[in-house]
């Protein structure tokens, strides 16, 4: 069904970058939200932290880049990672 609605990798790529930001994005917002946690547990006597898991890294963008500049992978296999 992907491959009838993209018939060119510029949107892969454009998807990959975007998908880049939104990590990056979400890892600034969760180091943010966590040194608040430590200076609000440090007062009130707890410790916590957020993580996250399960959702796409830095590294697993970078890899399906060079997989489709490479072309080593069909372009919908490579968003099936996403």
């Amino acid at each position: 069904m992907f491959s009838k609605h993209v018939t060119t990798p510029y949107w892969i790529r454009m998807r990959l970058l975007h998908e880049k930001f939104l990590i990056e994005l979400r890892q600034s917002l969760l180091a943010t939200l966590n040194d608040a946690l430590k200076r609000i547990g440090s007062r009130m006597g707890f410790e916590c932290e957020l993580k996250v898991d399960g959702l796409p890294t830095d590294h697993e963008v970078d890899i399906a880049l060079n997989q489709l500049d490479s072309g080593s992978l069909p372009l919908v296999k490579i968003m099936e990672m996403f």
